[in-house]
């Protein structure tokens, strides 16, 4: 049987119902902004936000459009190109601990929030539908092998979550800690990121920050690719999990040219996320230097799982092919499901792979 795969993060969405879509002109020749807000039981979880708003978020768009590091930022697709549509989502209790992507066209994002959380997090998550955009949701990808699969998707976050640290960083509106330090022992990323800054600059008291950004940004990435964190321990694991220990994409035959240029699509979106950054990582860190040392990282990565089955070196280990021939062989064959990735998604690797 041939059913389109969910995407991972909407599974939990499905009890839920959107209430109150309104959209927001923008100025001549300017895709609107569509905004909606999660519908739950108990209405008090997620007030309708005011028209502040939504003009602070209209305001947020067209700061990081003007910016002129910023030119090949996905921002400017989702404000001009009119085959894009932004929808902002107010999401309260799902955006807790920050925001989150779905599809190609979706951020859900809190409602409560100032000016400065807006800026850098919309920096961030559009940087993640610009690849949605562009090659479909790497969550879903479990054509690749895993090993493959684990790399891809951090790669997406080391990027994405670097350009809201440079924008954290470098725009003034983003009011900064100067007094906390010691980046190494922070484990919430905005403070690493602060922490980082003020460590660096107390080592070199003559560096500007514009001097110093490209090598705390550098060290932030770094940090990201290499260390284990929210990602590393949590997310890509938990994705893995589902896509390989639950779906049974990996055996699809049509899929078999996605395998074999797996190598090629991780350095096409290597070179498509290095491209839109407001700055330069050192020509040691490139694809194949990270490439080359991520199975040892995430060996290293291991310790810190509670059990195996949380660790990315589980499931690179883990047999998907046979995992998901034992599925398919214990279920009658008309029943047999083959998860397949959305049609849009399809045509847009074929496109890459031309």
């Amino acid at each position: 049987m041939r059913v389109r795969a969910l995407p991972i993060l909407t599974v939990i969405l499905l009890v839920l119902s959107i209430a109150c879509t309104r959209s927001l002109p923008n100025g001549p020749n300017e895709n609107e902004i569509i905004f909606r807000t999660m519908s739950y039981s108990d209405h008090s979880l997620n007030p309708e936000p005011g028209e502040e708003v939504f003009e602070m978020i209209k305001q947020v768009i067209h700061r990081l459009a003007d910016d002129p590091h910023l030119l090949r930022h996905p921002v400017h697709s989702y404000l001009y190109d009119p085959k894009m549509q932004l929808t902002i989502i107010f999401d309260n209790p799902g955006t807790v601990v920050g925001a989150k992507v779905v599809n190609q066209n979706e951020i859900h994002i809190n409602s409560q929030r100032d000016y400065a959380y807006y800026l850098v997090t919309l920096a961030h998550e559009l940087v993640h539908l610009g690849i949605m955009d562009k090659y479909g949701n790497p969550a879903n990808f479990s054509f690749l092998p895993p090993e493959d699969y684990a790399f891809l998707n951090l790669i997406e976050e080391a990027f994405a979550s670097a350009m809201g640290s440079y924008v954290q960083l470098m725009f003034p509106e983003v009011a900064g800690d100067y007094e906390i330090r010691t980046w190494r022992f922070q484990t919430d990323y905005s403070n690493r990121t602060e922490a980082m800054r003020n460590d660096f600059l107390a080592v070199n008291p003559d560096y500007t920050l514009e001097q110093a950004i490209d090598e705390i940004i550098t060290e932030l990435f770094n940090a990201h690719m290499t260390r284990v964190g929210v990602y590393t321990a949590i997310e890509i694991p938990r994705n893995m999990a589902i896509v390989y220990g639950l779906r049974n994409t990996h055996l699809i035959p049509e899929y078999e040219t996605f395998r074999e240029n797996s190598d090629a699509l991780l350095r096409h979106v290597w070179n498509y996320l290095a491209s839109m950054m407001p700055f330069k990582l050192p020509e040691y860190f490139t694809f194949d230097h990270y490439r080359s040392q991520f199975m040892s990282d995430a060996r290293s990565w291991v310790p810190m799982a509670r059990i195996p089955e949380e660790s990315i070196f589980y499931w690179i280990l883990f047999d998907a092919k046979d995992a998901a021939m034992e599925r398919l062989a214990a279920v009658p064959e008309s029943e047999r499901v083959y998860d397949y990735l959305p049609s849009e998604d399809e045509e847009r690797l074929r496109r890459i792979m031309q």
